[in-house]
C-alpha cells in the first residue's frame, strides 16, 4: 500500500489486499468473442477513468484544463455501457436466478449455516489473543 497514491494509502496494517480495475477478468472471458469482450469490459475501463479523474480532481485540481468536464460524459456512458452490458447477458442471469431459487431449502440453510461457519473461524483464529491483521 506505500506505492498507492496519497489519497488512496491507509495507516497501519491493511488486513487485506485491494484489486481494482481489470483483475476481474476470468480466463474463460478470454476465449469469448472479441467484440463481446470490448462491451463487457469497455464499460468498466470508461466508469473506472472517470471516476479516477474526480478523485484526481479533488486532490490535485483539474487535470484536463477546460475539457474536465469530459468525465460526466464519460461517467454516463459507462453506464450506458453497463445497461447494454447487462441486457447481452440478461438470458444467462434469469436462467441462474431460476437454478439458485429453484431449491429454497438450500437459500435458507446457507444464510443461516454460513454466519455461524464464519464466527467459528473467527473464533478460531482470534483465540488466545492472536490478531488477524496481515
Amino acid at each position: 500500500m506505500e506505492h498507492a497514491d496519497p489519497d488512496l494509502q491507509e495507516p497501519g496494517p491493511v488486513p487485506w489486499r485491494r484489486v481494482y480495475g481489470f483483475a476481474i477478468l476470468a480466463q474463460g472471458y478470454l476465449y469469448t468473442n472479441p467484440g463481446l469482450l470490448v462491451v463487457q469490459y469497455g464499460w468498466l475501463a470508461v466508469t473506472y477513468l472517470s471516476g479516477q479523474l474526480d478523485r484526481k480532481d479533488e486532490t490535485g485540481g483539474p487535470h484536463l484544463g477546460r475539457f474536465n468536464f469530459i468525465k460526466y460524459p464519460l461517467f454516463a456512458l459507462g453506464l450506458t455501457g453497463l445497461a447494454g452490458w447487462l441486457l447481452t447477458i440478461r438470458s444467462n442471469v434469469e436462467a441462474n436466478l431460476a437454478v439458485i431459487f429453484s431449491n429454497p431449502l438450500q437459500i435458507i440453510l446457507s444464510c443461516v449455516i454460513t454466519p455461524i461457519v464464519a464466527t467459528v473461524v473467527i473464533l478460531w483464529q482470534t483465540k488466545h489473543g492472536r490478531t488477524t491483521m496481515v
